[in-house]
């Protein structure tokens, strides 16, 4: 039997012999060499420590990937496992990770994105279809780079109990300057629009299956300026010139929150000038000891008979 372990062990056999493999991705949804036949299971990725990206959708295998090891991938930059059963995932080894795709797994929490070791270097989220517990957004304030976040949720007769359950406001999204699509549909999210930069091109937040989804008043509120302009972008841009004052108020709060990180740093500059100025007069008390004990020492030496 053919699993996702042997292949990646071949690919371990192949970098041992000089050659670097810097990507893991099927050619073909329906490749017969990398794909069809291949199981998932547990699959150990720490071994390619030269691998930047890694692509195994459940479309891909035969079975789904139930858990990923991932260890030592400083290199790697993209990792894609949509569909797959994943519940978690240590990110610790991969500083350098600018997209992540783990869309319709099996995941009930976010606490594992904490476990990523710079989240200001991520461009691409994807949570969308998975089951996560009633959470806020206040995870994502470290993700101030992002350009794409899908956090919704597609529901059908067979998994219309399974959804995540992101909910409140869109202001900790504040320091995204660079978002251009957002995806909170199905979810309970219900304000917040003044805090969404221009960039924001793809709001997608209308068609709900889920009639109580709290994202329908969003929904709802932006469907008020839908004329002639039919872009979600163009009905974000007309709800904002109506809402003008909600805008000013979120211009002021996030010219605070600057200045308060101003502060802060300010303050965190202070106390490592004194603790370096501390660890200096230590160092400094201790070379003193140490010469005179140096030269205590060469006394006692010099009167040593010979």
């Amino acid at each position: 039997m053919k699993t996702l372990q042997k292949l990646l062990d071949n690919k371990i056999e192949i970098e041992k012999q000089g050659t670097k493999i810097l990507e893991i991705i099927p050619r073909h949804e329906y490749d017969d060499e990398e794909s069809e036949k291949i199981e998932g299971g547990k699959a150990d990725l720490s071994g390619l420590v030269n691998l930047k990206k890694f692509k195994f959708w459940r479309s891909h295998l035969n079975s789904p990937i139930t858990e990923l090891i991932l260890g030592n991938n400083l290199e790697l930059t993209y990792l894609s496992l949509q569909d797959n059963q994943l519940t978690t995932l240590d990110l610790s080894q991969c500083p350098n990770l600018t997209s992540l795709d783990l869309s319709g797994n099996q995941l009930t929490s976010i606490k594992f994105l904490k476990t990523l070791p710079h989240p200001e270097n991520l461009k691409e989220l994807d949570l969308s279809n998975n089951n996560i517990e009633k959470t806020n957004l206040e995870f994502l304030r470290p993700f101030v780079s992002l350009e794409k976040l899908r956090l919704g949720s597609y529901l059908t007769e067979t998994n219309a109990e399974n959804y995540n359950r992101f909910y409140g406001s869109l202001e900790p999204l504040w320091e995204m300057t660079k978002l251009s699509r957002l995806e909170i549909i199905n979810t309970d999210i219900d304000r917040g629009l003044e805090y969404l930069f221009d960039s924001v091109r793809d709001l997608i937040c209308f068609e709900n299956s889920r009639k109580d989804a709290k994202v329908n008043l969003i929904a709802e509120e932006l469907k008020k300026y839908r004329n002639d302009r039919d872009s979600n972008r163009a009905l974000l841009i007309s709800w904002k010139e109506k809402h003008y004052y909600l805008l000013t108020r979120a211009l002021w709060e996030k010219i605070d929150k600057l200045q308060t990180k101003c502060e802060d740093a300010k303050v965190i500059k202070k106390w490592q000038e004194a603790k370096i100025k501390e660890l200096t007069e230590t160092m400094n008390k201790e070379i003193a000891g140490l010469k005179s004990s140096n030269e205590k020492l060469q006394s006692q030496i010099q009167v040593l008979p010979k």
